[in-house]
């Protein structure tokens, strides 16, 4: 078994509020949660408008599995998000079958 982790900060330029900011995140992150069936939240910055901090995870079977949900997933982000992706961080966990 693989477990991918990601760790994704985005910039909103144009958010001036809590509220607007969770307008924005919950839109993401029900378009990834549905899209690729993910497990989502919110992982620093909470109080800061502008600044979103999520980590994501998918358990894969294989190796390659995991890689290729990565890369579907840094693709989405970098086409549809409606800000400026600061850092893109991922990796890899293996745990080893019985």
């Amino acid at each position: 078994m693989v477990i991918l982790g990601i760790k994704v900060h985005i910039y909103y330029p144009y958010v001036n509020s809590l509220k607007e900011k969770r307008k924005e995140t919950k839109s993401l992150i029900d378009r990834l949660e549905h899209k690729f069936n993910l497990s989502i939240r919110e992982v620093a910055d909470q109080d800061q408008w502008q600044s979103f901090v999520m980590g994501i995870s998918f358990t894969a079977i294989k190796e390659s599995e995991a890689i290729e949900m990565q890369e579907k997933i840094e693709h989405l982000l970098y086409s549809e998000v409606n800000g400026e992706i600061v850092s893109f961080e991922w990796d890899l966990f293996s745990l080893e079958e019985y």
